[in-house]
């Protein structure tokens, strides 16, 4: 585990400097924690459905599953993949799926109550559009 130094009453620009000292995984935990506090912040403040819609929206695969998936798709571009390799590659893929398929599907739901259209619903949370 790195261990960062950081000055007390950091200036954002300062803690954003110090996460670049991060391992790739420890980095990703970090994203990870950072959308779960955030859809808990906005979880305090919103309906319970709308909060729990909200948290399938940012759901994401865990740090650990994506270090994996990385280097499995790294491993089959050299050609390098095992069959049981694969197979773990699929089963992610197929996990990345359902994930997309319950945020859309979240997506879809919050736009109705919010009773706004999906592409506003989107823009208004910064969704990306890519």
């Amino acid at each position: 585990m790195t261990t960062l130094e950081i000055k007390s009453k950091l200036p954002l620009t300062d803690l954003l400097e110090s996460l670049q000292q991060l391992e790739s995984d420890e980095l990703g935990e970090v994203a990870a924690t950072a959308v779960r506090l955030r859809a808990n912040r906005r979880a305090n403040v919103l309906p319970e459905n709308e909060a729990h819609l909200l948290q399938q929206i940012n759901g994401t695969l865990t740090p650990s599953q994506q270090e994996r998936m990385n280097l499995l798709i790294e491993k089959r571009q050299q050609e390098t993949l095992t069959k049981p390799e694969l197979a773990e590659l699929i089963q992610l893929g197929d996990l990345i799926e359902e994930i997309q398929v319950k945020r859309l599907t979240a997506l879809i739901e919050l736009a109705a109550i919010r009773n706004v259209s999906l592409a506003n619903l989107k823009k208004s949370l910064n969704f990306p559009t890519a």
